[in-house]
Formats: structure tokens, sequence, C-alpha cells
């Protein structure tokens, strides 16, 4: 499972460079697990064996704990260094979006290429306006935007794009998650979009959305409905039907960052950290960043995403 199975992101290193799944990934792998067997499966408790019945959860068991406890000191023992994710900075968002953009002007219209393009401009603005983890943020659906009203906004962006029509200046438009790792979509907030054009068109979120919602019709001859992140199907032909992984996502900004030549490290988190920190150096307050990244305490905000001085290291790396 940690040598194939979980993911092995950037930051998450051997002393000889060699990548490896951190204990984290593994941490946070079996708290799903344990999750699903108490909310939807109903075993609660600690796991014992009675009379050759199993009872309580599983992941709650003394076997599980030590496959954690070794699987940490045998990579703290190998010389792993795992930092947090780098923030992206604006000039590397702008960078991309402006290099996409081209890219998408220059293609032939309804192609699987101009689809890409559009879909990865989507992600890359969504990522940064909205400061959404790389998972919550690929599994928005068409619902998931809408208006102040709260009211589905899609097909009206799409439906005004292919009349000609412009975006409205200064038009507000929210995105609203499913659930996040710390809010259930009960409790869920919404992120805000708003259209400013007092900037490049490229950078308008909402702009990206609609090219790809166009794109994607063009090419598919049906419209984009369910989930607004898709990943080629394995034949590289088509798009699936099912939302992009953290993990795509993470790959394919790797692969733009070297078509473009953009330096520093991008990565899904990268963006949360980059944009929330972005936002306190404009002097937006405490208590409005933490509502922008639908969390509930500000204590934690500040001490993972504002404390500049927590991550020096991480800042140094982004620089070589």
């Amino acid at each position: 499972m940690t040598m194939h199975w979980l993911p092995k992101h950037t930051g998450s290193e051997l002393s000889t460079g060699e990548r490896v799944a951190a204990p984290s990934s593994l941490a946070n792998m079996l708290s799903h697990l344990s999750s699903h067997f108490e909310h939807i499966e109903g075993r609660n408790g600690a796991h014992q064996l009675l009379n050759g019945v199993q009872h309580g959860n599983p992941v709650r068991s003394s076997c599980i704990a030590e496959l954690r406890q070794g699987y940490c000191n045998a990579m703290r023992n190998k010389g792993v260094c795992q930092g947090a994710a780098v923030p992206v900075c604006f000039e590397q968002v702008s960078q991309m979006l402006a290099a996409l953009a081209s890219a998408l002007r220059d293609s032939e219209p309804g192609t699987l290429l101009a689809a890409l393009l559009a879909r990865d401009g989507f992600l890359v603005s969504l990522l940064w306006h909205t400061a959404l983890r790389g998972d919550n943020a690929a599994r928005l659906r068409d619902v998931d935007f809408i208006t102040p009203a709260g009211e589905p906004a899609c097909s009206q962006l799409w439906s005004a794009g292919r009349s000609g029509g412009e975006l409205e200046p200064d038009r507000l438009y929210f995105f609203r998650p499913d659930g996040t790792k710390s809010q259930r979509a009960a409790n869920i907030g919404r992120v805000p979009i708003k259209v400013l054009f007092e900037c490049d068109q490229e950078l308008c979120c909402a702009w990206w959305l609609q090219q790809w919602g166009l794109e994607y019709a063009a090419f598919a001859t049906q419209p984009l409905q369910g989930f607004l992140t898709r990943p080629l199907q394995r034949n590289r032909l088509a798009f699936a039907d099912k939302p992009m992984s953290s993990s795509s996502i993470n790959q394919m900004l790797k692969t733009r960052q070297q078509q473009f030549n953009i330096g520093g490290e991008l990565t899904p988190h990268g963006f949360r950290r980059g944009r929330l920190q972005q936002m306190a150096s404009i002097g937006v307050s405490v208590a409005d960043i933490t509502q922008h990244a639908l969390n509930k305490t500000e204590s934690i905000i500040k001490q993972r995403y504002l404390n500049l001085d927590a991550h020096r290291n991480n800042l140094k790396r982004a620089r070589h």
C-alpha cells in the first residue's frame, strides 16, 4: 500500500531525493477508512474479535496503530524530509494563465487540444481564486456554481458565450462545495467569485469556466454536466465522466509548468497556501480569510497558512 498505492508528492522525499509516501498520507487514508466504517457501516469503538466475530472499527485496532507508528519510524530512520506545500505566488499564476490563454487563442476551436487548454486554465484559476483543496476543487459540479440567490449559473454563463455575450463586470458568483475536510455539506459555506476586468481577462475564473464549458460542448457534442473537472479516458481520446483526482491535478500542473517554463514549485495545496497569504498581504482580515478558506478556526489558519516564520524553509525552497 505505501509502496504502490499512496501518492508520492513533492515535499515527501528521502535524503537521496527519492520520493516516498509520506506518513501523513498513510494517516489520512486510514482516517478516511475509519470514517467510512463509522458513518456508513455504523461500526464504532475499538476493534475486537469476540467468539470469531469482529466488532467495532477495524481501523481502531492495535495492529493498525503499530502499522502507523512503525511506518513513521521507518521513514524517519530513512531520512524522510517532509515539508508543507510551497506557497504559489500571483506572478506564477498570472504567467500560467496568460500562457494557457495564448495557446487557447492559437488552437482550433472544438478540438481536444482546445478543450484541454480551457480545462487546465479553469483549474488553475479555480485553485487560485477559491483556495480550495485539490480534492474539493476536483469534485465541484455544474450545480455548485451559483448566483447570489443560490440559482445554478453555469447554463446562463455558457448560453451567453454561445451568443457572443460578454461577462458582466462586477458580477458576483459563488462556488459551493459539497463538503470539505473540516465541514460537512450541510454546514458548508460559499466561496465568492467576482468578475473583475480591471486586469487581464485571463485572470477571471468565470471567464475560464465559460471557455471550458464551450470548448467541452464543441468537442464532446454535448453540454458539460456533472463534474466540472474531468480527466481523459485511458485512450486519451475523450473525457471521462468522473472528477480528476488531486494527484492528476498535481501532474497537470507539473506538465504545464514545464511546457511554459514557469519557475518555482506548483502544487494544488501550494495554491491554497499562496492565495491565503496573498489575501493577508493586501489587508484582508483573518476572520474573512478563515471564512474564504471554508474553515471554522482562525488559529488554525494563522498557524498553518499565515505564519510565514513557520514556513521559512519552504519559501527558501521555492526560490531554487
